[in-house]
């Protein structure tokens, strides 16, 4: 009987634990739409509970004014976190870096170096392309690569008309009459395709008549040229002078 009594006694007070549970929870729910609706009181009463039940709650509270009063939710966080609620809420992180006005400065430093580094193009070069290159049969893949790299990066092709008068005087040549005329065929190509990208300079009136000596002098000129020649001897002496000389399947589109 008194072990009856006993079991009886333990579900009872079980039972009226679980009732006092439900209750404040009822209340805290309570006290933190009041709360929300800007009673004070019931503010500073919720503020003052405790337990789990009370943590969400004042999470929840936090979650609503961390926008419109930024320091008083993250006081309402931590004591959450007081009572054993991980803390944070879902806005918490988010409104943490905002509020630090180092982070959003260093953020914006940050993405515009990365956005001048990826967008920012390199001046392109003005190529000086040697008699033999014109004339290399072997090239012709190379001359449609050459056409669209101008095309799209804003390059320049300098032609000079001695090297236009090599072509032609190699044109009479019968041996070198086909690749001289290859030579010019391409030379006129691009001229029409690439228009103002196209420039040809006169320099019939010059006392250096040699084309490698003009061709030399013109890209120590010029600030940002590439000579581009397959003969080795006049690449030698380019770089010599410091000129950036390359032969045309080192060039790089």
């Amino acid at each position: 009987m008194k072990q009856l009594l006993s079991l009886i006694t333990i579900a009872l007070c079980s039972l009226l634990l679980l009732s006092c549970s439900g209750e404040s929870r009822s209340t805290i729910q309570e006290l933190y739409e009041a709360a929300r609706d800007g009673n004070s009181n019931a503010r500073r009463q919720l503020y003052d509970c405790t337990g789990e039940a009370a943590g969400e709650y004042q999470e929840l509270y936090a979650d609503d004014i961390c926008y419109s009063d930024p320091d008083e939710a993250e006081k309402w966080w931590k004591r959450a976190k007081q009572n054993g609620v991980r803390g944070g809420g879902p806005n918490f992180y988010l409104l943490f870096l905002l509020r630090k006005n180092w982070f959003i400065v260093l953020c914006i430093i940050i993405g515009l170096i990365i956005y001048k580094a990826t967008n920012s193009k390199k001046e392109p070069p003005i190529l000086l392309i040697d008699t033999n290159v014109w004339m290399d049969d072997g090239l012709q893949h190379w001359f449609k690569r050459l056409e669209r790299y101008i095309s799209e990066n804003d390059g320049i092709i300098q032609l000079e008309s001695i090297v236009l008068g090599e072509l032609k005087g190699l044109s009479k040549n019968e041996e070198k009459r086909k690749i001289a005329q290859l030579g010019m065929s391409r030379i006129e190509h691009l001229q029409m395709k690439l228009g103002s990208q196209f420039l040809m300079v006169d320099n019939s009136t010059r006392s250096d008549s040699i084309a490698d000596t003009v061709l030399l002098r013109t890209a120590a000129e010029l600030r940002n040229s590439i000579l581009i020649t397959n003969d080795r001897e006049l690449r030698i002496l380019a770089r010599d002078k410091g000129i950036n000389a390359l032969k045309s399947s080192q060039f790089r589109f």
